[in-house]
């Protein structure tokens, strides 16, 4: 008789099956219905080509397929998650439009979350609203959290923009904060006060402060700069 696994090693198998229960468990959770059976299959046919080659079963196609999901789950657990590239102000907006169907930015806020530096990028369409938060380093979205009940006060006070603003004039507006106050942007702003379109910029300066900039969209003038905000 040669070498069985399931008669000289039943005691290595059980243990890898116990385990591997649990792991298959959460492959069945994660994958969709169709591969994990097409993935059973393919483990029960390799286990009965052994069995038909050396006259005997290496072990159970059940024991195979639980054996297999531990070693997938291991070397996964082993492997990590490899980081994503780093994204910048345009980019983490792109990823956060694509949650929200015909939507548009009325919103970036860049700041620090438990170490990390992300964007929280408010977007909306005409009927409902989302806060998207983007990771900068790994460009990974964190956290999506639906904003339409803030979407219908700024309708009812009068501040919402029921469109998007345009890419230019916005552009403009920025560079005209920047000159102002020479800074990095950590929040834009575009929003409606006593029906024109303005933008809001808090620029953290040099001096470890930060200063609001609201530019007029249309004129692009200069409405107002408050200094020596708290910085974020």
């Amino acid at each position: 008789m040669g070498f069985r696994w399931k008669d000289e090693s039943g005691r290595v198998v059980v243990w890898l099956c116990m385990i591997g229960r649990y792991a298959e468990m959460f492959f069945r959770r994660r994958l969709r219905l169709p591969l994990y059976n097409s993935m059973c299959c393919f483990l029960y046919s390799a286990n009965m080509r052994v069995e038909s080659c050396l006259g005997y079963g290496v072990m159970s196609a059940k024991h195979s397929c639980q054996v297999f999901f531990f070693v997938s789950a291991l070397l996964l657990s082993c492997a990590g998650e490899k980081p994503g590239a780093p994204v910048t102000r345009d980019v983490a907006e792109q990823i956060s439009r694509q949650q929200l169907s015909n939507s548009y930015v009325t919103s970036v806020k860049q700041v620090v979350d438990l170490g990390r530096l992300v964007y929280k990028v408010f977007v909306q369409n005409d009927s409902s609203a989302k806060r998207v938060t983007v990771d900068a380093a790994t460009s990974r979205i964190i956290e999506i959290i639906d904003r339409t009940e803030e979407l219908r006060e700024a309708v009812a006070e009068g501040e919402n923009v029921p469109h998007e603003i345009c890419p230019i004039a916005r552009a403009a507006a920025e560079t005209k904060a920047l000159q102002a106050v020479p800074g990095s942007i950590k929040r834009w702003k575009v929003l409606k006060d006593n029906n024109r379109i303005i933008h809001k910029f808090d620029i953290a300066t040099a001096e470890r402060e930060e200063a609001r900039i609201i530019v007029d969209d249309s004129t692009q003038e200069i409405l107002e700069i408050e200094h020596s905000l708290p910085a974020r």
